[in-house]
């Protein structure tokens, strides 16, 4: 089940980057670098999920709020107006 819940979230995944590249000329940088945190956000629990390995709990696949801090930094200095 979580195998088939992961082809389809990245299913997913592959096409919000697809309509956040074509959105991104029309959007003021304010809007596409919230757009983008918020991405980012999502593919920090994405990236969690190990099919083989994974328990899948909320303690597993959650986020400390150190992280969340971190991804957010990472993507505000990493990000390209």
């Amino acid at each position: 089940m979580i195998a088939t819940y992961c082809t389809l979230a990245d299913t997913y995944r592959k096409n919000t980057l697809k309509v956040m590249e074509d959105i991104f000329p029309m959007l003021e940088p304010r809007y596409r670098l919230s757009l983008q945190i918020i991405f980012n956000l999502y593919l920090m629990v994405y990236e969690r999920i190990d099919i083989k390995n994974g328990n899948f709990s909320t303690e597993e696949l959650n986020p400390s709020a150190m992280e969340i801090r971190q991804r957010v930094y990472d993507t505000i200095t990493g990000f390209r107006d």
